[in-house]
């Protein structure tokens, strides 16, 4: 199992629309507002649907 879909499924992400990439090194601990949290740094990447493009009147 690839470390994107580990990492989707343990924070249960099921939306399919979402495009997200993890790296083999994404997860830190780091102090946030006074705790020790996991934080995970990934790439989100969206394609938009295509439309054609209206004339300009």
């Amino acid at each position: 199992m690839s470390h994107t879909l580990l990492i989707k499924d343990t924070l249960n992400i099921l939306d399919l629309n979402i495009n997200i990439h993890f790296e083999e090194n994404c997860l830190t601990k780091e102090k946030y507002k006074g705790q020790i949290c996991l934080i995970y740094k990934g790439t989100l990447q969206y394609t938009p649907e295509e439309y054609p493009h209206l004339p300009i009147y």
